[in-house]
């Protein structure tokens, strides 16, 4: 019949808003793949950074992920 597809939900938070504020950001390379500096818009970087993290993982493991909201 074909390839069997199945949806689901992964509802992600981050409490390491230390490394990923910009205050050691090679902590931040190491854990999300980024490196971070401080800056007045650190919300929506640090919810970009997560959300790219998220991507490749999921992508190394052959899964396809699509946000919904943040």
């Amino acid at each position: 019949m074909g390839i069997g597809r199945w949806v689901a939900l992964l509802y992600l938070t981050s409490t390491d808003e230390y490394s990923s504020a910009g205050s050691k950001p090679y902590n931040s390379l190491a854990a999300y793949g980024a490196f971070t500096r401080p800056m007045p818009s650190g919300n929506e970087i640090r919810l970009r950074m997560l959300i790219g993290g998220a991507v490749r993982e999921a992508t190394m493991l052959d899964y396809h992920i699509t946000p919904l909201f943040s």
